[in-house]
């Protein structure tokens, strides 16, 4: 199922706030409203906010969005907004969000459903055809069923393969933002969180990728959309694990220096989609 089938209502909410708390009140009161929840209002928004407090959700192109997890019915609940003048999203790199998608999923549907979902949003709105559509001043009132077609981001169930490999593309694109923010350009990659090397394409020209992985024959030598690949034992599951070792090899072939800033992305195998970001000043986090 897409998000669309979870949205409490298919018209866009024109959002009257540019500042972000009034904003998510907005919609967390359209929400309710549409879903005839039961939950406080107000304790939504304060977790909403505690979550922007640890990792905003704003993932660029003017896109935002807000998620949490709660004790409610369905897998999902989902309502979106649109504000012609820009939210005030992200004060730390003064990032506006025109689009915002607030999410909230059930304490019971599992983790990849919960990336998954999200892959798809952001699949959609991205879409510039979409965004265009959604933020044209010409249209007062949009429903979002009547531009579904003009987006090539949803799909089945029966296709969950394509689906796990885009779920990749917003946690990759997150962490080039971090990157930026960082002033470092050093990735660090562990390629057995998944099965396809299609996120080379997303980081080519980026940076220095350093791809670490047990089983280096998947890569071609020449590839360059990489700068090196490391052969690697078995990853333990740990993240913090897989991270020690990347970094300890990386540091022993003269891949990065004590004085580089690194962002790290990894995963668990079994879950078949990287799901976590580090970023790292070597020097202040290992005595090697």
């Amino acid at each position: 199922m897409s998000f669309i089938d979870y949205l409490k209502t298919t018209t866009v909410i024109d959002l009257k706030s540019v500042e972000k708390t009034e904003a998510l009140k907005e919609m967390v009161k359209a929400l309710c409203k549409a879903s005839n929840s039961t939950h406080k209002q107000k304790t939504i928004v304060d977790e909403l906010l505690r979550r922007e407090e640890s990792a905003a959700t704003f993932i660029g192109q003017g896109l935002a969005i807000p998620h949490i997890r709660m004790n409610i019915k369905d897998d999902f609940s989902i309502v979106v907004g649109r504000s012609l003048a820009g939210v005030k999203y992200d004060a730390a790199r003064g990032a506006l969000a025109y689009i915002i998608v607030l999410v909230i999923t059930s304490e019971k549907t599992d983790n990849i459903r919960h990336i998954q979902m999200l892959s798809d949003i952001s699949s959609f709105f991205k879409s510039e055809t979409v965004h265009e559509h959604i933020l044209s001043p010409t249209y007062t009132i949009i429903d979002i069923a009547d531009i579904l077609e003009l987006s090539s981001g949803i799909v089945s169930d029966d296709k969950a393969v394509k689906t796990t490999k885009r779920a990749t593309t917003p946690l990759i694109n997150a962490a080039i933002d971090l990157a930026k923010d960082m002033k470092t350009s050093i990735f660090l990659v562990f390629a057995d969180t998944v099965r396809e090397n299609d996120f080379l394409d997303i980081l080519k020209n980026k940076g220095t990728v350093i791809v670490v992985t047990s089983n280096k024959t998947r890569f071609a030598p020449a590839d360059k959309r990489m700068a090196a690949c490391i052969q690697a034992p078995s990853f333990p599951a740990s993240r913090t694990g897989q991270i020690k070792i990347g970094i300890l090899l990386a540091l022993s072939r003269n891949l990065i220096s004590r004085e580089d800033k690194v962002v790290c992305i990894s995963g668990n195998s079994k879950s078949g989609v990287f799901d976590t970001i580090v970023a790292l000043d070597v020097i202040s986090e290992y005595d090697f």
